[in-house]
């Protein structure tokens, strides 16, 4: 073989050898859409107009990248990945990115909640003190400050129904979402310290007053953390594996999890906090990194879970079928009716009424009850959720329309991309 053969092969290798490291590195950017927006009544010159307003917010460096998807009658008809999932890597989003959920993991908590209930083996009107006995005592702040409360005994005892609607008195600390004194008292506790189990959250809230007296106040707390111990005294089993069971398998969702498997890490986006128009800073507290790693006893329902956006639009089409995906049967379509009946009206809402003009809260989900109020396009009883990292994503019965939208920016909702989102797609709907 002569040198110049050598040679030869040695750069076409080296050829083949570049385009495969292209071809990984650009493997899973897009996903192909099961029809054309136009099939499903949509415009596709319309529906780019998000895409174009969001790859506008990244070349300002208001936010990395985003994923967004659009699906109607149970089609995909628009996936676009936009930006980066880590800036300084110029990492791109992806198709696949893991994003994490914060709060749209308690969608997916309630209806796994829902199979137990329709089995009867939890009942929404049951007590807590059932699956957690400390909660037999629990107390309600009526007056008083943080180190000299007041406290009475409840009119009514909180039950599991009451976690989901979030309406049992349970806050949380700060003032965000609990302000004054009991906000001040859930601050003080310290409730995640030490590493705790599920066990030891739900007791040491019981150990704390009620915002208000259960059924008769809504406060956006911690109600779904208590939710973690009722779910597995009532299973039996350990939290991932109850929800891996109910709903993650059989909806094949493979890429929602807890902790981020080792071999999929460099797909999970990096988060980043706003700290000015225009300027984002990635988040390195420990805390921060640590929720989605191994060697935690309490797993969250609150907000625990990472997921991609091909995942949760599956378990929106769920939702959307009436409780069924591929064969799959989650929960009766009658279920779903309940678990979308709105139980707090808006102007029961507190703190987090002023985030959601319009809409009523239900068994986990925000649902749309006054079109006006809302100020923008929509359809009475669509239901929707987002999380603190600004995913989020709505689901329209009457049009059999899914929106999605994930990015990684703290704090959610800062440019109004979720209203966004909703805007753009019912404004490309064009029969």
């Amino acid at each position: 073989m002569t040198r110049d053969h050598l040679q030869g092969t040695a750069r076409n290798m080296l050829r083949l050898l570049l385009v495969f490291c292209l071809l990984q590195a650009t493997a899973g950017l897009a996903r192909e859409p099961d029809a054309t927006p136009e099939e499903v009544g949509l415009s596709t010159e319309r529906l780019a107009r998000f895409a174009n307003y969001t790859k506008a917010m990244v070349e300002a460096g208001k936010i990395p990248g985003a994923t967004i998807a659009v699906s109607r009658f149970g089609k995909l008809a628009y996936f676009e990945t936009i930006g980066w999932a880590d800036i300084d890597e110029r990492k791109p989003t992806r198709a696949d990115t893991l994003y994490r959920l914060h709060s749209m993991t308690k969608p997916l908590f309630a209806v796994a909640t829902m199979t137990l209930v329709e089995e009867g083996r939890l009942g929404l009107r049951e007590p807590l003190s059932k699956y957690i006995p400390e909660f037999a005592d629990v107390k309600v702040l009526a007056g008083g400050t943080a180190d000299a409360p007041e406290l009475e005994d409840p009119k009514s005892t909180p039950n599991v129904g009451q976690l989901l609607s979030q309406t049992a008195g349970i806050a949380t600390g700060g003032d965000l979402f609990a302000e004054g004194a009991i906000g001040e008292i859930y601050s003080k506790a310290a409730i995640f310290e030490g590493n705790p189990s599920a066990e030891d959250i739900a007791q040491r809230i019981a150990q704390l007053p009620l915002a208000g007296h259960p059924g008769e106040i809504f406060v956006y707390g911690l109600s779904f953390d208590v939710l973690a111990r009722v779910l597995e005294v009532a299973s039996g089993q350990p939290l991932d594996e109850f929800i891996a069971q109910r709903l993650l398998d059989p909806l094949g969702m493979e890429d929602t999890f807890f902790v981020v498997p080792e071999d999929k890490l460099h797909r999970f986006s990096n988060s980043y906090d706003i700290t000015g128009p225009g300027s984002l800073q990635a988040v390195t507290g420990a805390d921060h990194i640590a929720r989605w790693q191994p060697g935690r006893p309490f797993l969250s329902p609150n907000s625990g879970m990472v997921s991609t956006v091909s995942d949760y639009l599956r378990f929106a089409q769920m939702m959307l079928n009436g409780g069924e995906l591929d064969g799959a049967r989650i929960v009766s379509r009658k279920t779903v009716e309940l678990m979308t009946a709105i139980v707090v009206e808006n102007a029961e809402l507190g703190l987090i009424r002023a985030a959601l003009p319009g809409y009523g809260y239900s068994l986990g989900f925000g649902v749309l009850e006054n079109l006006a109020a809302s100020a923008k396009p929509g359809t009475l009883g669509q239901y929707e959720w987002a999380g603190w990292g600004d995913t989020y994503f709505f689901v329209d019965p009457n049009e059999q329309l899914i929106g999605l939208f994930f990015t990684q920016v703290y704090p959610g909702g800062t440019y109004g991309l979720r209203e966004l989102l909703t805007s753009f797609t019912y404004q490309a709907l064009i029969d």
